[in-house]
């Protein structure tokens, strides 16, 4: 489609099944809707389902309406000082992964970089964000990277189903549709819970996404599913 209307104006309109929609054509107006005008583009029309799907409950999946509050929310923790405190780690990976690059070298002197840098990245994320070591770059069939990657590549319904629930969200919600399989769903919340429950029970405070999620959602009354989900967000 975007080959077909190029260069024909700044942007065309179709329908997805019932639902209208506008393709950007011109970079200057993708540039404007991501960046100068994002907050009035906030509702991307992407499925989700909170209750059956938490997973999905997530900034980037959300409406418009629920999308400013959970913005305004998640702002706060990244700020640039906040940020800027988790370099250390990002650093203290980036050297690990340039031991285990050498390592690989040492055997084959072929290497599969982006494999490399997924395992670099899903280290970091682990650190930065939940506060847990990964172990994939001396692991690459470490737990964390191999639900991690099935996140985007595993599918729960086919094509033509998917492709129902993003023209129907409301039918597809009272059917209790959901998109992400159910084991992916139980490891990231026990991953969370157990990870939220140490911390409480032994009193440790880390430098990562996670403590500020805790903060934000309150000690006392623990919300685990929405810090689960928000550090999904953060994760990816």
């Amino acid at each position: 489609m975007y080959q077909r209307y190029k260069g024909t104006g700044p942007f065309c309109g179709y329908f997805f099944f019932q639902r209208p929609a506008v393709m950007a054509l011109d970079m200057q107006l993708v540039k404007n809707i991501l960046i100068k005008d994002f907050s009035n583009f906030s509702d991307r029309g992407l499925f989700y389902n909170e209750k059956d799907d938490p997973l999905t409950g997530h900034l980037f999946f959300a409406d418009s309406a629920k999308w400013h509050v959970l913005h305004g929310k998640l702002s706060s923790t990244f700020t640039e000082s906040k940020v800027r405190g988790m370099f250390p780690c990002v650093r203290q990976k980036a050297q690990q992964m340039v031991v285990t690059l050498g390592e690989m070298l040492q055997r084959n002197s072929c290497v599969e970089i982006k494999e490399v840098m997924g395992r670099y990245t899903t280290d970091v994320i682990g650190k930065c964000a939940l506060g847990v070591e990964c172990n994939s770059l001396t692991n690459p069939n470490a737990e964390c990277r191999t639900i991690g990657r099935r996140i985007f590549t595993d599918r729960r319904h086919g094509l033509l189903l998917s492709g129902l629930m993003q023209g129907f969200p409301q039918l597809a919600r009272k059917l209790h549709m959901a998109t992400i399989h159910p084991d992916i769903e139980r490891f990231f919340m026990r991953f969370v819970r157990e990870n939220v429950a140490y911390r409480l029970e032994h009193k440790v405070r880390g430098n990562d996404l996670m403590q500020q999620l805790m903060e934000l959602s309150g000690c006392k009354k623990l919300r685990f599913r929405k810090i689960i989900v928000d550090a999904l967000f953060c994760a990816l």
